[in-house]
């Protein structure tokens, strides 16, 4: 039976789009059916009517190909909207019988059928987008300069150049430290007396992507941080993607409480994106300038164009950023800068959300390459153009951004502007127009445009799939040997763009791309693309702990590896070592056609842990099921080795050495002592441990099934968008659950990063003082 490749929707699609906000608010709606997957594009087929593509054969490096383009802006406003058809003849997969193309199936019937309400509900729109005297669109551009509704108005900004953390946030670590005094001598159990803040552990919250099973993980997780003392000790909360919504919901909405938060999400999900009544939302007198206000503003600013994912992202925001008490809508909800009430007091943790910029910046060069490695008429000259290519691809990269309520700006080019001041452009280091702050509808699908990913990250989607394939193995070879980095730079839908704050200012750190300060504007995406698990911004920041959130629905152990290459890239050498992370993960994977070779020590060393973990089973028979033994850490092994079972087995002869199993808590501690550096594993730490150490502490907490809800990766699949408030409530339970089975351990790390940081402390003030007393001698 022929299998229906999704990869090859995907060019039809691209190719059909047309300019114009209908038919990106109806892909928008296709993406949502398949966000990081190439078959939700598949629902925007043969769409269009306008004249000019939406999406073309380009990379990530959207500014780029503006370069130098003087043309204005289209004098049709995108806002002139031709109605969707009445009915849609979509891609089905009926024979593929997996739990991810059944969600799939039945969210692309649920499109289809809602396109009659979807229509009716477009022409009320297409009343208010219109840039009539007595439209929304008039309403809202004509109020940019009011200083009362945008206080930002009145202030011009200048680029801050350097490493360094921000006068702000160095102000905010102070008041901080002070507020969390009594909380720790509570939580540690010590008298208030002996707790200087200057010993106080550097500890923060890593959030992963994952969309709403993330968004609902970490606020969760959150809830039980606060019921355990231990977020009262938290000084940053780092995000990406799905977690970016659940923090901005808690500084926005949530009003930083974050039980009302969960109650609100439970509500707010109920509904799916494809409902008639978001749109209806985008019309009600009530909200329709709330939610419109970031594409309009952006539409008529210069600083770029209205894109999917900012079409995306109202549609989100319409789900998130509406309160059911309409009383409480306000405006500031929108604005980053505004979450700084919840934080100037000390009592709450920074927030950091996170996304990256794609830097491929000689993709011309490459198809340059590319031609001479296929067409070269001798090897040597095919040769010369794989040694060129390969310098080529050295210099693609990517690049991270952090915006908090302070500021914007990346450590690696050493360049920041204030928070409120994002989406004006900049020449010189300084501002030349003044707009409102970028609005949280725009953000929000910046954040989570995982359909912005490279091909080759389409690609990696649709291989379980592709799999079943004969003579699978080689035609993957010989694709990736040939063509994974053209896979890796090309963007099959293009990130939003931003106004560059970078356009000819000088004085950037060497790092920096030799270009980036001739662009108008930035291409910015999902930071989880790169990494879900967003470490690097609490890198500079010096943590002490790291609690780590992952509601990844895969690639974990690649975030372990990309962490480590992050760590050593800034030299950071307590960063603590996993080894094998392959490990951690491994699963069954289905036969193959070259099922008979021999297996990689990595894959050795993971199959003799698995199998030593079912022979602990064998050993330790209960009537409990699996996720019930996982409640608390087994008995604590010694550092860094493996549960007794499997001690005789995690080195294979080889040189490998495979991880322990994972539970619900898992602890890593780093050292700068290169042999104490190979053993970082300790799920069960005393506080000496900690002590004998100088390095990072890690506390991965997996999302792990439980007693209520057993696999929350396949209820919560990539493929929904609305859940019942009973399952919002299983998940949020869950999180709670899992974060609480980590608690002691979370104390007593927290409590032994303190007493070594307090030694260190003393013994530098006893040496100072010695040093003194010899030289008045």
């Amino acid at each position: 039976m022929h299998r229906p490749s999704a990869l090859r929707f995907l060019p039809r699609s691209v190719h059909h789009l047309r300019h114009s906000t209908t038919n990106k608010l109806v892909l928008a709606c296709g993406c949502l059916v398949g966000v990081g997957t190439v078959a939700g594009a598949a629902a925007a087929i043969g769409l269009g009517t306008g004249s000019r593509p939406f999406t073309t054969k380009r990379s990530l490096l959207c500014e780029e190909e503006k370069k130098g383009d003087t043309k204005s802006k289209n004098s049709r406003s995108i806002f002139d909207l031709p109605l969707p058809p009445l009915s849609l003849d979509l891609p089905t997969f009926s024979d593929l019988k997996t739990k991810a193309t059944t969600d799939l199936n039945t969210t692309l019937v649920s499109l289809s059928t809602s396109l009659v309400s979807l229509r009716t509900a477009l022409l009320t729109f297409q009343e208010e987008v219109t840039r009539g005297p007595e439209s929304t669109y008039t309403r809202v551009t004509s109020s940019r300069s009011n200083e009362s509704l945008h206080p930002e108005m009145g202030w011009d900004a200048t680029v801050r150049l350097g490493t360094e953390l921000g006068t702000a946030e160095r102000a905010f670590i102070r008041t901080r430290r002070e507020a969390m005094r009594d909380s720790f001598a509570k939580v540690v159990g010590v008298g208030l007396e002996e707790v200087d803040v200057r010993d106080l552990p550097v500890v923060s919250i890593a959030g992963s992507g994952g969309g709403y099973r993330a968004m609902v993980n970490t606020l969760g997780s959150i809830e039980a941080a606060k019921e355990t003392g231990v977020w009262d000790l938290v000084s940053f909360v780092s995000a990406v993607s799905g977690s970016c919504w659940a923090v901005n919901l808690l500084y926005s909405v949530g009003e930083g409480d974050v039980e009302n938060t969960l109650e609100h999400v439970k509500k707010r999900i109920v509904t799916p994106f494809l409902d008639p009544s978001t749109i209806d939302l985008l019309t009600k007198d009530e909200t329709r300038e709330h939610l419109l206000s970031g594409v309009f503003l952006k539409e008529s600013s210069k600083g770029g164009e209205v894109s999917l994912v900012d079409v995306y992202g109202t549609l989100v925001s319409s789900r998130l950023y509406i309160p059911e008490n309409l009383d409480k809508l306000s405006a500031s909800h929108l604005k980053v800068s505004s979450q700084r009430k919840y934080i100037g007091d000390g009592s709450n943790p920074l927030p950091i959300y996170c996304m990256i910029r794609h830097e491929n910046s000689h993709s011309k060069e490459m198809e340059q390459q590319n031609k001479k490695i296929r067409e070269g008429a001798t090897k040597k000259i095919r040769e010369e153009g794989k040694e060129e290519k390969e310098k080529l691809m050295k210099d693609s990269k990517w690049m991270w951004f952090e915006l908090s309520p302070m500021e914007f700006g990346s450590d690696e080019l050493g360049a920041w502007i204030p928070t409120w001041a994002l989406g004006r452009q900049f020449d010189g280091g300084k501002n030349v127009e003044r707009q409102p702050e970028m609005s949280l509808t725009i953000l929000s699908g910046i954040f989570a445009s995982a359909f912005c990913a490279t091909l080759y990250s389409y690609y990696k989607e649709v291989k379980p799939l592709l799999s079943t394939l004969p003579y699978f193995t080689t035609l993957e070879k010989w694709l990736l040997t040939n063509y994974e980095h053209d896979m890796d730079s090309f963007h099959p839908v293009t990130p939003a763009e931003l106004p560059s704050f970078l356009k000819g200012i000088s004085g950037l750190r060497s790092t920096a791309p030799k270009d980036i300060t001739t662009h108008e504007t930035l291409g910015f995406m999902d930071a989880g693309a790169n990494l879900n698990l967003p470490y690097v911004p609490l890198f500079r920041r010096d943590a002490d702990l790291i609690i780590a959130l992952d509601a990844s629905a895969d690639s974990q152990a690649l975030w372990f590896d990309r962490a480590s290459e992050y760590a050593v890239a800034r030299e950071l050498r307590t960063w603590p070592r996993v080894r094998d992370a392959e490990s951690l993960f491994e699963k069954v994977k289905p036969a193959v056609e070259d099922e008979g070779k021999s297996r990689s020590p990595s894959e050795k060393a993971a199959s003799k842990v698995d199998e030593a973990k079912a022979q602990e089973r064998e050993a330790n028979p209960t009537d409990h099921p699996p996720h019930q033994k996982l409640e608390v850490n087994p008995d604590p092994p010694p550092v860094g080795s493996a549960p007794r079972s499997a001690r005789s087995v995690v080195n294979d002869g080889e040189g490998v050495v495979a991880e322990p199993p994972l539970g619900k808590c898992n602890i890593w501690i780093g050292s700068s002592d290169e042999e104490a550096e190979m053993n970082c594993r300790n799920d069960n730490p005393t506080v000496e441990d900690v002590m004998k150490r100088d390095g990072i502490c890690l506390a991965y907490f997996p999302l792990t099934g439980g007693p209520a809800l057993e696999n929350p990766g396949e209820v919560w699949s990539t493929w929904r968008f609305d859940y019942p408030e009973e399952e919002t409530a299983k998940l949020a339970q869950l999180a709670k659950d899992n974060f609480k089975s980590g608690e002691k351990e979370l104390k007593t790390l927290i409590k032994g990063i303190w007493m070594r940081k307090r030694k260190q402390r003393l013994a530098e003030e006893a040496q100072l003082t010695k040093t003194s007393s010899s030289e008045s001698d």
